[in-house]
């Protein structure tokens, strides 16, 4: 678990950093590696949605954040951004 109780100004710049890198590769992921199939379009769709739910986490002062869902969606994003580099290295095969 990345972010713990009681969320304090530190874990915030961290969290805000991340979803500014997270937005980022989304951004990245869709012009230069845009998806080519319906698996891959689903997989950023799911990437997307998980960093947008992230930040919309992060949106209520600090005493009120929901570690456990800002985790959640942190490692949601994750593994989706992951799923989608591995259909792209199937689709490149």
């Amino acid at each position: 678990m990345r972010y713990h109780k009681p969320f304090d100004l530190v874990q915030r710049q961290d969290a805000i950093a991340r979803y500014r890198q997270m937005r980022g590769n989304a951004k990245l992921l869709a012009s230069q590696f845009s998806p080519r199939d319906r698996a891959e379009r689903t997989s950023l769709r799911t990437y997307r949605r998980a960093v947008r739910m992230f930040g919309e986490a992060l949106i209520r002062p600090d005493s009120e954040v929901d570690v456990n869902t800002l985790n959640d969606f942190g490692d949601r994003a994750v593994r989706s951004f992951t799923e989608y580099f591995q259909l792209r290295m199937e689709s490149d095969v």
